[in-house]
């Protein structure tokens, strides 16, 4: 069972996201914002069951991109996935590990 805590958002993260909104509310700013999508399994996903979350430098409150929020179904596959990947990544050879490794710096 996945714990509570991590289906929501942090009360600093809400803070957070509650001046970034208030800062620069324009809709136009909003569309122009990139989207960081989740990887499960080696796949973008560009939408999840709890949305997104606006980016926001910490000190001028500027946006920067909108992320997109694991819920708990993401939350779910994500383990399974990494379940699956963890023989296949297990049974690799280290000078293997290490040229997958460099090659996703």
């Amino acid at each position: 069972m996945i714990p509570r805590y991590l289906g929501r958002p942090s009360r600093h993260l809400n803070a957070s996201v509650s001046k970034c909104r208030r800062h620069l509310s324009s809709s136009a700013t909003r569309a122009a914002l990139p989207r960081v999508p989740l990887y499960i399994g080696g796949r973008a996903v560009e939408s999840s069951s709890v949305g997104t979350v606006t980016n926001c430098h910490a000190k001028t409150g500027e946006k920067s991109c909108e992320v997109v929020v694991a819920g708990e179904e993401e939350t779910y596959n994500a383990i399974r996935s990494s379940k699956e990947a963890f023989g296949v990544w297990r049974d690799t050879q280290p000078y293997e590990r290490r040229k997958i490794l460099l090659k996703a710096r």
